[in-house]
């Protein structure tokens, strides 16, 4: 097999892991430390998973990876509306 060959097999290997890796549900290194953190506290893995899932929803993956690192107690370094909407998502994901 040439150079050429086995770049291209490579390449496709990594399009299939990774196409493998989205039908399985993958998550983020921010969701799994979001769920852990949830989960420890009190809540069941699928009322994390949706609030996750909510919130990344509202905002963006790139909010819920700096989530982690905001000073949750300073209310300038969250948007405005995040406690409505974490509120919100909260009795939306315990009802499921």
């Amino acid at each position: 097999m040439n150079r050429l060959q086995h770049s291209a097999q490579a390449g496709a290997l990594l399009l299939l892991l990774a196409g493998l890796a989205s039908l399985t549900g993958c998550s983020s290194k921010s969701e799994r430390e979001f769920v852990s953190s949830c989960q420890a506290g009190g809540a069941e893995r699928s009322t994390c998973t949706c609030l996750y899932s909510s919130l990344e929803k509202h905002y963006s993956p790139e909010f819920m990876d700096k989530l982690g690192q905001m000073d949750m107690s300073n209310p300038a370094a969250v948007p405005d509306d995040f406690e409505r909407v974490l509120s919100r998502s909260m009795m939306v994901c315990s009802s499921e």
